[in-house]
């Protein structure tokens, strides 16, 4: 069994080939942009990727629901420049047309969510799809 505390992996259990995979999860899950809470009782973790996504969930199993945001959900609108230059350069957003049903999936399960863990990449990428899913 694998102990996983706030700050600490308890290593003693784990076969040499799985440091990696361990140090990725715990990479993963204390890098956590963000954290909701509500009265429900289902921990919900957002992840960057499918395959990210899969092999959460073989370790973390049924206590925590993950899914993908399958990368950004939103950007700036191809139509337009984006940018408000009168007001500041204020960006505008408009979610991505071809993630349309990741997002009314993401929409219903943090509804129903008590926790929700945005676990995006510690990079610029991660840090803006964690900031628009918000």
């Amino acid at each position: 069994m694998i102990q996983i505390t706030r700050n600490f992996i308890n290593f003693s259990n784990i076969k040499k080939n799985n440091y990696l995979k361990i140090y990725l999860l715990y990479t993963i899950l204390f890098n956590v942009s963000f954290i909701y809470m509500t009265s429900n009782s289902t921990n919900l973790i957002i992840v960057e990727s499918p395959s990210k996504a899969k092999t959460l969930k073989r370790y973390l199993g049924s206590e925590y629901q993950i899914e993908a945001s399958v990368g950004h959900i939103r950007d700036l609108p191809k139509s337009d420049l984006g940018v408000d230059v009168n007001n500041g350069f204020k960006a505008t957003y408009v979610a991505s047309e071809d993630k349309s049903k990741v997002i009314k999936q993401l929409k219903k399960l943090i509804k129903n969510a008590s926790t929700l863990y945005l676990a995006t990449d510690p990079d610029r990428e991660g840090e803006a799809i964690a900031w628009h899913i918000k």
